[in-house]
């Protein structure tokens, strides 16, 4: 029955009704087996290295040929070239004891014993469903001899003793070899199967007559695998009691599955009868009916289903009154939210079994139901995350048999934005272990090494520095990486540094002038600047050390531009407008294609409106697009310049020409000198009786005086920048003077 055909190309499509389950452990070729494990019936069947085989059209068949809501499964135990002395129950071991080489190998992986594993899986396979039959394909080895019936009579018996059967309703079909008259070698032994039936009165002969061989007069072609395999199947559903009663079965949800509370959940099934029509489909959450719908397609929106775990039944009945039914179970969580009520506080420690409330694939993901401690540990007990005790300082519970691909997840609240320092606690046996961490789906520390502690229970830190908060409440999440099996205890988020929004070199832009994009203020993602991924710079300029991409620029002017820009995207700055008024507004941009936009806000306000940027013909070929009458009001502002379109550069802005108010002269009869100055003043000429006064960058007046053609001024300022004012009847100029 294993099969030695090639595996074709039209094998490979197989309905997921028909089923197999492991009866090896075996990871090899692309096909892996786990022992008692369900899977969908792609071949090989038998083990990860065997070939095509009669089983394989055998369920194929037999699911193309029931209603849909059965499936067929198969438990294959088979190992080629075999004597039926390997499957004696008692006596088995003196076959195995003087089985060639390269058939040790193979009986290994049964256990030693094919029997019992036979018997093993079967009673596994028994809590999904009813063995309908015995199949058996088998005879080259015993050819011709006339007391294999009565073994395989022995072999038989036994199954349906040590599995509880009913030979009247189990019947066993054993198939031929390959015929005489397609030249197979023990085609004669098929006169030994053809007394079959005298010898077990439920056994059923399957013809291999017109079925050639793939050359070795031993092994079937894999054509002919395909039509033996059918012919498995129609002498099983020739034998199955006839189908008379409707059938119903789930379109969704699928069975298992999860939701969270307070949601509408889709009830759907399909339902047919070979009686008639179908009079109606009930549905049931428990014992308590929900819903009747008496017509096609049978369906029911449940409304805000309250948490727990639910059998959901939908029951069919056709216009005979025959019923069907069909049953899946489905989780419904709390919603995701913070295991004590509260969001853990950063900066602070977090138990990692605090994990947040929600349920499996919401607040965490485990792959394996329950949990894998034993003994099982007293605590959150309803949870399939695998909690042990812990014998660290401080004792509690820590995370075990943590998976690659696992996580869990923490609401946070991020109570200081700054730089922090992680300690991870952890105890791992073996190496090649990481983990990631990241808060609400940014990573903030990736592919963090878990040492080998030397034991699951060995505790070491694991310290990742210079991690960047932002303020708020969150969602942190830890990944396992690579490499099953971490253990994790707590940990701890400590404040390095708190980031506050200030600006870049320590004062602010001035405005009327120039504000350089790359001189966004310091304070991070989220504070001063906001990054729509977290892929580092991808400009590569080593100006600055963050999230936002900044390039050396190819423009007349500055050093660095702003550059792969994507919509959502903004930078503020810090700025002091020197007085209230209208400014007109250059922008230095650069594009290579249309519709590219942003606009300009103070302290939130939008200023300028959309700005259209246009195609400049490269990103390094650059215009410049003038907004005006812009108005500002005098003193210290938040600006921001976001982005509503993706991929622009961005060199400067610049403000200047103000309309009204202040106006800095550029061609002024005024000399000044020196600028900047010291301690002994600056000199002021300037033809004619004037009045000046100084005021620091805020406006703040800090001098006034008068004068007649020259003066000697700010002898008492403090270092910094400074306008000067000076005022004569007909006008007035502003010059911006720097005291060192």
């Amino acid at each position: 029955m294993e099969g030695a055909a090639t595996i074709e190309t039209q094998d490979r499509s197989v309905d997921s009704r028909f089923q197999v389950i492991g009866a090896v452990n075996c990871n090899s070729g692309g096909k892996s087996y786990t022992l008692g494990k369900w899977q969908t019936a792609n071949p090989p069947l038998v083990r990860c290295n065997t070939g095509l085989g009669p089983s394989d059209y055998f369920g194929r068949t037999m699911v193309a040929n029931l209603p849909s809501n059965i499936k067929v499964g198969v438990v294959s135990v088979a190992i080629g070239g075999c004597d039926i002395a390997l499957f004696d129950k008692v006596n088995y071991s003196s076959y195995v004891a003087t089985a060639p080489s390269w058939m040790q190998g193979t009986i290994a992986q049964y256990g030693g014993n094919p029997y019992g594993r036979l018997v093993e899986v079967a009673k596994i396979a028994q809590k999904d469903g009813v063995i309908k039959g015995i199949l058996l394909h088998q005879g080259e080895t015993n050819n011709m001899q006339s007391t294999w019936p009565a073994k395989v009579k022995a072999i038989y018996d036994n199954l349906i003793k040590d599995l509880g059967l009913d030979p009247v309703k189990v019947p066993l079909l054993v198939g031929e070899l390959v015929t005489t008259a397609e030249g197979g070698a023990c085609g004669g032994h098929n006169s030994v199967i053809a007394t079959m039936p005298k010898v077990v009165p439920n056994a059923h002969v399957v013809s291999a007559a017109g079925l050639p061989h793939v050359g070795d007069k031993l092994h079937f072609t894999s054509a002919s695998y395909r039509t033996l395999g059918q012919r498995y199947a129609q002498k099983m559903l020739s034998l199955l009691p006839a189908t008379t009663n409707p059938s119903v079965t789930f379109v969704g949800p699928v069975n298992n599955s999860i939701f969270t509370a307070g949601g509408n959940i889709e009830l759907s099934v399909s339902a047919t009868s070979p009686n008639g029509s179908i009079t109606n489909v009930k549905f049931y959450a428990g014992g308590t009916l929900i819903n009747t719908d008496n017509s096609a397609p049978y369906s029911y929106t449940w409304p805000s289903v309250l948490a727990g775990n639910y059998q959901i039944k939908a029951v069919a009945t056709d216009s005979q009154g025959k019923t069907a039914e069909a049953t899946i179970t489905i989780k419904v969580n709390v919603p995701q939210s913070s295991y004590k009520g509260s969001p853990h506080v950063i900066p602070g420690t977090i138990q990692f079994e605090e994990f947040d409330l929600g349920g499996n694939g919401f607040a965490y993901s485990d792959d394996s139901p329950g949990s894998q401690v034993t003994p099982s540990v007293n605590f959150r007990t309803d949870e399939d995350v695998d909690i042990e005790i812990c014998t660290d300082i401080g004792a509690g519970y820590n995370i075990g048999y943590a998976t690659a691909g696992e996580w869990l997840e923490y609401s946070v609240d991020i109570k200081t934005p700054g730089t922090y320092d992680l300690d991870l606690r952890v105890a791992a046996n073996g190496t090649g272990r990481t983990v990631s961490l990241a808060m609400d789906g940014s990573e903030i520390a990736g592919n963090v090494v878990i040492p080998n502690t030397g034991g699951w229970q060995t505790w070491q830190t694991v310290k990742v520095k210079d991690v960047n908060l932002a303020a708020g409440q969150k969602v942190l999440r830890i990944s396992i990486v690579a490499t099953d099996f971490v253990n994790l205890n707590y940990v701890t988020f400590t404040l390095a540094k708190e980031l506050k929004q200030e600006p870049f070199k320590g004062e602010a832009h001035l405005i009327p002038g120039r504000i350089e994009a790359e001189e966004y203020d310091l304070g991070g993602e989220g504070m001063a600047y906001h990054e729509a991924n977290a892929n580092g710079n991808e400009g590569k300029a080593t100006f600055r050390n963050d999230e936002v991409d900044i390039e050396t620029t190819q423009d007349s002017e500055g050093a660095y531009n702003v550059g792969y820009i994507l919509q959502g995207e903004w930078l503020e700055y810090t700025v002091n407008v020197v007085a209230s008024g209208q400014y007109d507004l250059n922008v230095r941009v650069a594009a290579d294609g249309d519709g590219k936009v942003l606009h300009i806000e103070m302290d939130g306000v939008d200023v300028t409106g959309p700005v259209n940027v246009p195609n400049t013909g490269g990103w390094q070929a650059w215009q410049t697009v003038t907004v005006k009458n812009v108005n500002l009001k005098a003193g210290e502002h938040i600006m921001r310049i976001a982005f509503d379109a993706s991929y622009m550069n961005l060199n400067y802005m610049e403000f200047s020409d103000v309309i009204t108010g202040l106006k800095i002269n550029k061609d002024r009869n005024v000399n000044l000198y020196p600028n900047p100055f010291s301690e002994s003043g600056i000199h002021i000429q300037k033809d004619g009786d004037f009045e000046y006064h100084i005021t620091d960058a805020k406006g703040t007046l800090i001098e006034r005086g008068q004068g007649a053609d020259e003066l000697q001024a700010g002898k008492n300022l403090m270092p910094g920048i400074y306008f000067l004012f000076i005022n004569q009847v007909d006008s007035q100029d502003v010059i911006r003077i720097n005291r060192q």
